[in-house]
């Protein structure tokens, strides 16, 4: 053998061995990005899963929600109409004892007219 040969041999009996551990990290690496791949997967679907869970969960409560306003701008409704039914009531009625209060006004007016006009001197001259 030749020297050259004697060097091409050391060269590659020292390179094969480095070469095979180089290989064997690759494909441990390719491995390792392999496992990542599939655990990032997973994670991926579990949060699209989720997020699909809490779109539904959120138009459920936005559903349930729209229920409960509309039955309490229901009783809303029902209470303004209660009440405005009872205001006009209490001003109808207010209205009333106004006027009957008026009139008992303006009859104790005619009376005390009468009362005066038979205690004024120039009717008890005429009268008397």
């Amino acid at each position: 053998m030749t020297v050259a040969e004697d060097v091409k041999q050391a060269i590659q009996a020292f390179l094969v061995p480095e070469l095979d551990a180089i290989k064997a990290q690759i494909a441990e690496v390719r491995g390792v990005q392999s496992q990542m791949s599939e655990r990032l997967s997973e994670q991926a679907a579990q949060i699209l899963a989720q997020r699909h869970e809490s779109a539904e969960a959120s138009a459920r409560m936005e559903t349930r929600l729209d229920g409960r306003m509309d039955r309490i701008e229901s009783k809303i409704g029902a209470i303004e109409s209660a009440l405005g039914a009872r205001i006009d009531h209490m001003e109808a009625s207010f209205t009333a004892r106004m006027d009957r209060v008026e009139d008992k006004i303006e009859r104790q007016t005619d009376k005390l007219d009468r009362v005066i006009m038979l205690l004024s001197p120039q009717n008890r001259a005429v009268g008397g």
